[in-house]
């Protein structure tokens, strides 16, 4: 009897056992909210250094204000950073007879091996309010990657953590998984 270890490396490196049964690319979604944050940021990020800077002028006839046009440089330049990052977001996802991938460039990229995972479940969430935001959120227990959706999955690691997968096609997700050997609970 072989090593089950070297059995499932040999697998991964099996050209065959690799051609994907679903892959799928998530995108950021929660525009609303990005664009209240932004309003947001914009009226502390430029109001607040102004309300300093007034402060500061009439705190000493011999104190130099801070120019208006850096502060109005650094608060553009904060609140493009926010746009890029988030309005670029997405979540890939890619199974394979044995394994299952997950990744966030640059953050966040786990490949798990299908005797890693345990079991999985179809879950429905809310990304601010379960997650505290959006993108790769590190959570009690686990990791959830979460880009402004309603669905996904929670795949159950054999070490008892799990990793949440947000989906837009979770039927297919699902369905990917089963034929791929993981366990379904409810």
């Amino acid at each position: 009897m072989g090593d089950i270890k070297n059995d499932w490396k040999n697998m991964v490196h099996d050209k065959h056992s690799q051609i994907p049964l679903y892959e799928e690319t998530v995108r950021f979604k929660a525009w609303k909210f990005l664009w209240y944050l932004i309003a947001g940021m914009s009226l502390f990020t430029m109001g607040f250094p102004y309300l300093l800077v007034f402060l500061i002028s009439r705190a000493g006839e011999n104190s130099e204000p801070v120019p208006w046009m850096i502060l109005l440089l650094v608060a553009s330049g904060a609140n493009i950073l926010v746009l890029l990052l988030l309005g670029t977001a997405t979540l890939k996802i890619q199974v394979t007879s044995i394994t299952v991938t997950v990744s966030s460039l640059p953050f966040y990229k786990k490949t798990f091996l299908r005797n890693e995972l345990q079991s999985f479940k179809v879950i429905t969430f809310n990304s601010l309010m379960d997650y505290g935001g959006f993108g790769v959120r590190i959570v009690p227990g686990g990791v959830a990657c979460v880009l402004g959706g309603k669905k996904g999955i929670e795949l159950r690691r054999t070490n008892g953590r799990f990793v949440i997968v947000e989906s837009e096609r979770v039927d297919e997700l699902r369905s990917s998984l089963l034929q791929a050997g993981i366990t379904e609970t409810k």
